[in-house]
């Protein structure tokens, strides 16, 4: 599969810590890839999020004391932690997408193969 991109749009990979952050914030309840997005943003990355305390986070449309105390109880690691060891185990790199103009975001996983 070929890559198409506008001069806005960066590929860059993931640290395991950044990739952590980032699968465990889209295991929290409440938040998907629009709101996670947002969430990133206005925070800067997603370990910042987990960071951020709970005013700050208030600030952000679209986020009430529901999603602010479910980022905050961090249940969403354990599922990021068993997707990162698998997909160490399988040997399968992430590739972070950022669109600057359109403030988009996302994962794409590359598998390593050997012939």
């Amino acid at each position: 599969m070929w890559f198409n991109y506008t001069p806005n749009q960066i590929l860059f990979a993931m640290t395991p810590s950044e990739l952590l952050h980032t699968l465990a914030l889209l295991q929290v309840e409440g938040v998907g890839d629009i709101l996670a997005k947002k969430l990133i943003h206005h925070c800067g990355n997603a370990e910042n999020v987990f960071a951020t305390k709970k005013n700050q986070l208030q600030k952000i449309e679209g986020i009430g004391a529901t999603i602010i105390k479910n980022i905050h109880n961090k249940t969403g690691f354990t599922k990021a932690e068993a997707e990162l060891q698998f997909l160490e185990q399988e040997q399968i790199n992430s590739l972070y997408f950022q669109d600057m103009a359109q403030k988009a975001f996302g994962i794409f996983l590359i598998q390593k193969i050997c012939f």
